[in-house]
């Protein structure tokens, strides 16, 4: 019910009617408790009632404070949570937020200690779609020597196209055309931004003779997080260089005045482990996570795929099957359903080193069985009666021996 804002109507009759419950009294009385000045929610929050009613048809009420869901919706300011949670984010929150709803939940929760709440909180937050991580350095922010600041480049980029527009002149402004910049102007670019034209990009690059001349934008530049600083490598005489690393994945980090770095994570939970897990099963594969130190000693002491040695760096998961071009459409297809999760290293077959690529192009081949079908059908297609009899002949021995290559695969 809304806090302070119960009205006799239809609903609550149809509840408290039928157990004998005086509905205009049960609404001034619940209207007076929710609305009272040391309650911890404010008049309108959805809120939790609880009726006891007595041997004697009497009753008391108790009310709890809004429902976590409710509260994490309304710090996010969401109308309504994911509908697939496993795999759809539909909000980002700071840990400031969860521990708020967990101090104002924590009576309810009927836990012992704040961090049992928050716990509480963050599952709630995961099954609504919410994303929730935060990394907290322990730094003094007021503190110039403290700072932390900088950039790194994702081995695997950030999932989308990473737009760069460079300020520039003469030969810097030929160079950023050709290494790719999404915008690139001298004075002339400066000008119209201080007219009102809009940057749709992600990071700005000048040099440093032309950084006194975008001074003008400064302003501008700097409330979109735009503004080039020679911290993040934003302020150089190499653009073609600069240009190519924020393009393959560059982001920046800083604390912010409590001192604190949010960083988003993202990663396979148990359902997509489990789904993913079956569907290699209906092929005859399986995944594996290994340590990679251990990946390492048994690819050199057994000398089979030895060549992958080098690719057992950070998070790695071996993913093996009977048939390459299976497996390669169905962890495709897993990655497509599970963008930025999960992406492709490379893929051995038999001596061969196959890159993310040679996968792709796999994933896009017909299937063993599919090609039977197809090559069947080529066979079967249009034949005199008089033919029937040979061709089957035929088509049983291409089975045969379609059947013998796939054996030895």
């Amino acid at each position: 019910m809304e806090a302070g804002k119960a009205i006799p109507g239809p609903k609550i009759a149809s509840v408290l009617g039928p157990r004998g419950i005086p509905v205009p009294k049960f609404c001034e009385a619940f209207n007076k408790v929710t609305s009272a000045a040391n309650a911890n929610y404010k008049v309108g929050d959805l809120v939790t009632v609880r009726i006891s009613i007595k041997d004697d048809r009497s009753h008391d009420f108790t009310v709890s404070g809004p429902p976590v869901a409710y509260l994490l919706k309304q710090e996010a300011k969401l109308s309504k949570s994911s509908g697939n949670p496993g795999k759809e984010l539909v909000a980002k929150l700071p840990m400031s937020a969860i521990i708020k709803v967990a101090k104002c939940k924590m009576v309810d929760m009927k836990v012992d200690n704040e961090d049992s709440a928050v716990k509480m909180v963050v599952g709630t937050a995961k099954s609504m779609g919410i994303e929730v991580v935060e990394v907290n350095l322990g730094v003094d922010s007021r503190k110039s020597e403290e700072q932390v600041r900088g950039t790194v480049v994702l081995p695997k980029g950030i999932g989308k196209n990473i737009k760069v527009a460079v300020f520039a002149q003469d030969k810097h402004l030929l160079e950023a055309e050709k290494a790719g910049a999404d915008i690139a102007g001298g004075e002339d670019l400066v000008e119209e931004i201080k007219k009102g034209r809009k940057l749709d990009v992600d990071w700005c690059i000048t040099t440093p003779d032309f950084m006194a001349k975008i001074t003008p934008i400064a302003k501008v530049l700097g409330a979109k997080g735009l503004m080039p600083n020679p911290k993040f490598g934003t302020v150089t005489s190499n653009i073609a260089e600069a240009i190519k690393t924020i393009k393959s994945g560059q982001i920046k980090f800083r604390t912010d005045k409590n001192g604190v770095i949010h960083v988003n994570f993202k990663s396979i939970n148990a359902n997509d482990s489990l789904t993913l897990r079956n569907s290699l099963k209906s092929i005859a594969g399986g995944v594996l996570v290994v340590k990679n130190t251990l990946a390492r000693l048994a690819l050199e002491r057994t000398g089979k795929f030895s060549y992958l040695s080098g690719k057992f760096s950070g998070s790695v998961a071996i993913i093996y099957s009977s048939g390459i071009v299976e497996a390669a459409k169905l962890i495709v297809d897993f990655i497509n359903a599970n963008k930025e999760k999960m992406s492709v290293i490379c893929a051995a077959h038999i001596n061969e080193l196959l890159t993310v690529e040679d996968v792709n192009k796999l994933a896009k081949l017909p299937s063993l069985d599919e090609l039977r079908v197809k090559i069947m059908r080529l066979i079967s297609y249009d034949i005199p009666a008089r033919l029937a009899l040979s061709i089957n002949s035929s088509s049983m021995r291409l089975m045969r021996v379609l059947d013998y290559y796939s054996s030895k695969k």
